[in-house]
């Protein structure tokens, strides 16, 4: 995805910019900077699916670093819609992979995961995607509670 596509700036832009305020106003700035990370995760693997594996390496190590200080690291992790996931291809292999480093990551010291990019492990359902990787506000809200 690009600055200048019209999917970021007709879609992705917009429902960050309205989750982020929505966030803002009625959870901790943690929350809002986790949401924030995820967004940006979701930015470049848009673009090319397998960097989502080695950002996420690149996450883990950030958050080994924070741990070791005491500080609790909370991944959130988005839904992709089950039709994605059905279609045998490169994307649904990443997202897989993706989902085991995730796995692996919940069981550290001092660190958790929110959500799952499966749906089904998740309290949302594929009518509260607004399109294949991006969960509508409602299906948000039932991940964080």
């Amino acid at each position: 995805m690009l600055f200048n596509s019209f999917v970021f700036i007709f879609l992705f832009l917009p429902i960050v910019i309205c989750v982020h305020y929505f966030l803002l106003r009625r959870y901790k700035l943690e929350t809002v900077l986790g949401f924030l990370t995820i967004s940006s995760l979701c930015f470049y693997t848009y673009w090319h699916p397998p960097y989502l594996i080695l950002l996420l390496k690149v996450y883990s190590k950030i958050a080994d670093h924070f741990r070791r200080r005491g500080v609790k690291v909370t991944f959130f992790a988005m839904p992709y819609h089950s039709a994605t996931l059905k279609k045998e291809g490169p994307m649904s292999k990443m997202i897989k992979e993706a989902q085991r480093s995730l796995d692996g990551l919940n069981g550290n010291a001092g660190g958790s995961v929110l959500g799952s990019f499966f749906i089904e492990e998740t309290s949302c359902n594929d009518n509260q995607m607004m399109d294949f990787m991006h969960p509508n506000s409602e299906c948000v809200k039932l991940i964080m509670q």
